[in-house]
């Protein structure tokens, strides 16, 4: 006879293929949409859609909201890949001031160029942790050591700016 724990693990095991082929179909175009939000590669793309659900039937058994644990899971995979695999590299000066190169994107130079002929060097590293890299703010003002308050206000200002900016010399 089984005890309450093996029937319960029975039913769980039973269940977690299915439970996987529903979320799979009903959330892997999200899942590739939230991805698709930092990476133009549609090999990329796949790759991280395919790790997302691979680490979601690993904690099938924990997670209690699907859409919301593969939608976050799968924001963090990219950033992850985008920081380990992509050649993005956070610098620090000897003035603490962080600085990111080795960026291989033509785009990205490109609005990188624009930002530096209109916002300062702490307006364009604000934009660059958040909007690029994904940073909370939160993380951002721990990283620089300035109150998150001060940050959001910093970020919308400089988008402020660069918008005014664009719209004077475009």
């Amino acid at each position: 006879m089984l005890d309450s724990k093996s029937k319960v693990k029975t039913l769980s095991e039973a269940k977690k293929e299915s439970l996987f082929n529903v979320a799979f179909k009903d959330y892997s175009r999200l899942v590739s949409f939230v991805i698709s939000r930092y990476f133009n590669n549609i090999e990329d793309i796949k790759d991280l859609t395919l790790e997302t659900f691979t680490k979601y039937y690993a904690n099938i058994s924990k997670v209690e909201n699907q859409k919301s644990y593969l939608t976050t899971s799968a924001r963090n995979l990219a950033i992850d890949f985008l920081r380990k695999n992509k050649g993005i590299v956070i610098n620090e000066l000897c003035d603490e001031d962080l600085y990111i190169e080795n960026v291989s994107t033509n785009n990205y130079k490109e609005v990188m160029e624009e930002f530096s002929l209109c916002l300062n060097v702490d307006e364009i590293k604000i934009i660059n942790l958040y909007s690029i890299y994904g940073f909370s703010f939160k993380e951002i003002s721990y990283k620089l050591n300035i109150k998150e308050n001060t940050i959001k206000t910093q970020y919308h200002r400089a988008l402020e700016k660069y918008k005014k900016w664009r719209k004077n010399n475009k």
